[in-house]
């Protein structure tokens, strides 16, 4: 591969250098790019610096968007570029008025001497004062004193240590954690390459900072070791001094096939916090391949041959550009003969995709020690959007056909022929499912509850399908998979239901596992109880179940105790295995234990690959249409750390994180940080009365403050749910947030979005404000606005389910 040549960009803002940029060769939706925020004071602007590598920037243009609409609200081009030591600089002056507080998309597109265009993305928000430079400082200085343990204790007193906690592994502390771990134990740490502070998140008090460097150490015996490290930092500035409200550190080790233990037959990965790290092997178990640090590393144990099979990494390492992680490896399978079929997704770093984001399906073929590109997939999203849409299934069979699911949609692709099928869309992650190693998928054929009516297998080898089919009075669900076998339900379509705000269910009054040949190996069925879903764990089912109860038009479920089913195939074991072991300098190691009857006898030496010239056009473009997605993404600690079908889910984590949430619209929807008290005024006060409940009124309410007016007859909630009358009223879908707490629902209050919340079992309330000691709601029931205590608001909406409803703008 060429070495990375496009040009890296830093910001300068409020005296302070931060946020590294890096170049994309698709022009892509600018909002999707979450990597960094930079705040503006009262001067409106910032300064790119641009390290140019090399290529030579002749201008750079600028457009700024509103997120909301997507629309350009400002744009303009420098053509007089500044000389600095590494390339050139420009100040981007805005040029409009931005709102206080509100995150606004920058698209900046440099332009070469060779008219290359590349573009770069980052967010801007207008604060009064930022204090960037000081919480910059702070964060510097907190880590450069964990660098030197005779500066470390100075540190010490912003840690939150908790002393019954176990610190024994390098690879993750937090505030938490005692100084000697956040200070890297016994171990003498060098950064080798310049830290560049991120800022993912900004407000005047508060500030999310984030530092991504290379660790180097030497151990005792002589040899050094490298690491990948992320710090996260949360802080708040006042006048009298800085907090530091979360920390947190990742430190995982860089595979060095030299530090191989020869009397232990092992290989050493070193401080990871990998529990799943995934070893593939042939079937013989004589050939192995796994993925570190977003490396490739193959070996044979009856050669001793080692290879790293792919990496952006070079000898001579640009570690800004060649590290640069918004990328990943995803191993197929490993054939008898040693090839190897293996993804590389993400921002490509060097090369001839420099600069894209995409899939490429490699063969590697370890006889002439090559990889071979098979398929190209550009794609116009952000990697981190990519690696929670990509589904976790990619397959090729014995046909050189290429399975894979991107944003809840299944592909084949028959690499000789160039022939694409859509295998099926619209699935959702709780009606898919793939199995590797049983070389099957299967999905249901609707996601409504209604037309849940067939299960397809599909055998990936073959391309045979099978027919699981309910009756006409049943609906059939699936479950999910334990090993190779498909669990799944069957419930009455009478006894769908909804709950108070408006989740569906179906309750299954039969359990089934099966083989993907269809063949029934267990059920499961027990009187007054019903299954909704379950969760797998080793070799045992848990299923969540409910019973029918009350006698009202709309039936209610309450949950019981769960129940258990014990698989009896046993878990398969590998030959090669992890091992961990403890010492007083690195803590807690972990190795890749080789079967005893191969032996390391001398430190292997490792092999490259060569890249096979394509002599033909290997992209396979996906019609963006169909790439849709209905999901919530949680953005925390530098990244998306998931994306779920529910609010309430991607909110908890969020919250436990200090994240935000975003809808599958790029819109902010949930974040941790809001203002110390809000009141939403101009809300008329509606009473429940004969012909309206304190739910129906507590709708009309809202649907009036957001200008919807709704005919009477079409708020009844008899009929109904609060969440269905919302979404047959709002342009978008509501925002359910039943599950959360009281505290992470009053972000919405402060976004000035009213919450309708159930105070007990029938009566409804509209959430209005909040301060530091109570909240106000509207009480329809009674007739008046109401003041109560956060802790005794908190206990009532709990008891009451924490049942909340509210929207997105």
């Amino acid at each position: 591969m060429d070495k990375a040549k496009f040009p890296v960009i830093f910001v300068n803002a409020g005296d302070a250098t931060f946020n590294i940029l890096h170049g994309y060769s698709g022009n892509l939706d600018a909002k999707m790019i979450r990597e960094t925020v930079t705040p503006l004071n009262e001067d409106m602007s910032f300064t790119v610096l641009i390290d140019e590598s090399e290529i030579i920037i002749k201008k750079i243009k600028y457009d700024i968007y509103d997120i909301d609409n997507n629309e350009v609200i400002d744009s303009g081009s420098i053509s007089s570029l500044d000389k600095t030591d590494t390339g050139k600089k420009a100040k981007i002056k805005v040029g409009v008025d931005l709102e206080s507080g509100k995150e606004y998309a920058v698209k900046i597109t440099m332009i070469s001497n060779k008219s290359k265009k590349i573009h770069y993305y980052t967010r801007i928000k207008k604060l009064n004062n930022s204090h960037i430079k000081e919480k910059i400082q702070f964060v510097m200085d907190f880590h450069n004193s964990i660098l030197d343990k005779s500066r470390s204790s100075d540190v010490a007193k912003y840690l939150e240590t908790d002393y019954t906690k176990e610190n024994k592994n390098l690879a993750h502390v937090d505030i938490t954690s005692n100084i000697d771990f956040v200070s890297f134990g016994g171990l003498s740490p060098k950064v080798i390459q310049d830290v560049v502070p991120i800022v993912y998140e900004v407000y005047e008090e508060t500030a999310s900072i984030g530092l991504n460097y290379i660790l180097e150490t030497e151990k005792t015996a002589g040899k050094t070791e490298r690491y990948n490290v992320k710090e996260f930092y949360r802080v708040r500035y006042t006048e009298d001094r800085m907090y530091l409200l979360g920390y947190e550190r990742t430190m995982e080790a860089i595979f060095d096939m030299e530090l191989a233990s020869l009397a232990k037959n092992e290989f050493k990965l070193g401080i990871t916090s990998g529990e799943d790290l995934e070893i593939v092997t042939d079937k013989d178990a004589t050939k192995m391949c796994f993925v570190r640090e977003r490396e490739l590393w193959y070996y044979e144990l009856d050669t001793k041959k080692a290879v790293r099979v792919f990496s952006f990494n070079q000898d001579d390492n640009d570690y800004t550009r060649d590290n640069y992680d918004q990328h990943n490896v995803k191993i197929l399978d490993i054939t008898q003969e040693g090839n190897v079929n293996f993804l590389v997704y993400g921002y490509m770093n060097r090369g001839d995709y420099e600069g894209r984001v995409g899939i490429i399906l490699y063969t590697f073929y370890p006889e002439d020690n090559r990889i071979a590109e098979q398929v190209y997939i550009p794609l116009e999203i952000s990697y981190q959007v990519l690696k929670e849409d990509l589904n976790n299934f990619s397959y090729v069979n014995e046909h050189n056909v290429f399975y894979f699911a991107i944003d809840n949609v299944v592909y084949s692709y028959h690499i000789p022929t160039n022939a694409l099928e859509t295998i099926v869309s619209g699935v959702k992650s709780d009606s898919f499912l793939m199995s590797k190693e049983g070389k099957f998928i299967a999905w249901q054929n609707s996601v409504e509850l209604e037309n849940m009516k067939e299960i397809i297998i599909l055998d990936l080898e073959t391309g045979a399908r099978k027919s699981i089919e309910s009756t006409d009075d049943e609906n059939i669900k699936i479950l999910g998979h334990i090993e190779e076998n498909i669990i799944y339900g069957y419930g009455k379509s009478g006894n769908i239901a909804e709950t108070t705000e408006g989740t569906r269910i179906l309750p299954l009054s039969k359990v089934v596992i099966v083989n993907k040949n269809g063949d029934v190996l267990k059920e499961y069925k027990k009187k007054n109880a019903y299954v909704l879903s379950v969760k797998v764990e080793d070799n045992i089912i848990e299923l969540t179940r409910v019973k029918k109860s009350g006698t009202s038009s709309r039936v209610i479920y309450q949950k019981i105790s769960p129940d258990y089913i014990l698989n009896n195939d046993k878990v398969k074991t590998s030959s090669i295995y992890l091992t961990e072991r403890v010492t007083d300098v690195a803590k807690l190691e972990k190795y890749i234990a080789l079967p005893g009857e191969y032996f390391i006898q001398d430190i292997p030496k490792v092999v490259k690959t060569s890249n096979t010239i394509i002599t033909e056009d290997t992209t396979l473009r996906l019609k963006q249409a169909e790439m849709k997605n209905s999901k919530y993404y949680v953005y925390a600690l530098g990244g998306i750390l998931g994306a779920f079908e529910n609010a309430p889910e991607a909110i908890t984590l969020a919250n436990e994180k200090m994240g935000t949430v975003i809808n599958n619209n790029y819109q902010l929807t949930w974040e941790r940080s809001k203002s110390i008290r809000s009141t939403i005024s101009g809300i008329e006060l509606l009473s429940a009365n004969g012909g309206m409940n304190s739910q129906e009124a507590s709708i009309t309410m809202l649907l009036s403050h957001i200008g919807v007016q709704r005919n009477k007859n079409d708020i009844d909630t008899s009929k109904k749910s609060i969440y269905s009358i919302l979404s047959e009223s709002l342009k978008t879908d509501p925002l359910n947030l039943t599950g959360c707490s009281l505290e992470e629902v009053l972000y919405c209050i402060s976004a000035k979005r009213p919450v309708i919340a159930m105070k007990d079992d029938n009566n409804g309330v509209l959430i209005i404000g909040y301060d530091e000691f109570n909240i106000t709601y509207i009480d329809p029931s009674i007739g008046k606005e109401v003041k109560k205590g956060l802790q005794d608001s908190t206990d009532m909406f709990k008891n009451a389910g924490n049942i909340f409803i509210s929207y997105v703008d």
